[in-house]
């Protein structure tokens, strides 16, 4: 699909859309309130509805993910199908992504991808499921793959961060000394910020 389309989409049932670029919402089905802009933004979504991908790539294989906003270059791209589970958010649902390949590896899987927000270049790059991470500064959490609550602040903060759940890392590198990749609940703060092993516990 090449062009423009703002309201309705032709042979679908969706409505409150607007499509703009190069196969940009080419596969929507029923999904609503969708703002897509960008060649292949959004081109797998069908019943996703509530998202705005604004830039080449950004969720561009999610099917029917909910509520994500990505702003940039092949942010959240890799965004998988997500499954309503009772009692919980829905899985690759409410994301924020902004930058070059903020979460761009982010697949969520049934139970992951939720609720993340990420600010900056290569933030979260590799992180696959996920969730209720905030990185604000280029390469910050740059290795997370599946932990859970990490907080990062500033350039390349919690670098080493994998699988870890509960950290905080406040400063440019801060956490950046650790090799303890799974370790929970430190807080490193201040420029280097030393490694996770040495840093305030909380909790």
């Amino acid at each position: 699909m090449v062009g423009l389309i703002i309201g309705s989409i032709s042979g679908s049932t969706s409505s409150s859309a607007t499509s703009i670029g190069a196969n940009a919402g080419a596969s929507i089905t029923s999904g609503i309130d969708n703002t897509l802009i960008g060649q292949n933004a959004g081109s797998s979504m069908t019943t996703a509805s509530s998202n705005t991908a604004l830039g080449k790539g950004c969720l561009t294989t999610t099917t029917n993910a909910f509520g994500n906003i990505a702003i940039g270059t092949l942010v959240l791209a890799n965004l998988g199908t997500g499954v309503v589970q009772a009692g919980t958010v829905p899985s690759c649902s409410y994301n924020i992504g902004i930058g070059d390949r903020v979460f761009t590896s982010m697949t969520g899987g049934a139970t992951g991808g939720f609720e993340n927000i990420g600010i900056g270049n290569n933030v979260g790059l590799i992180a696959t499921t996920a969730y209720y991470a905030t990185a604000i500064g280029s390469e910050a959490l740059r290795f997370l793959t599946t932990g859970i609550a990490n907080t990062a602040y500033g350039v390349s903060a919690l670098p080493n961060v994998t699988t870890g759940s509960n950290n905080i890392g406040i400063g440019g590198t801060s956490g950046g000394d650790s090799t303890g990749l799974t370790v929970t609940q430190c807080a490193p703060v201040g420029l280097g910020g030393g490694g996770l092993g040495d840093a305030i516990r909380t909790g």
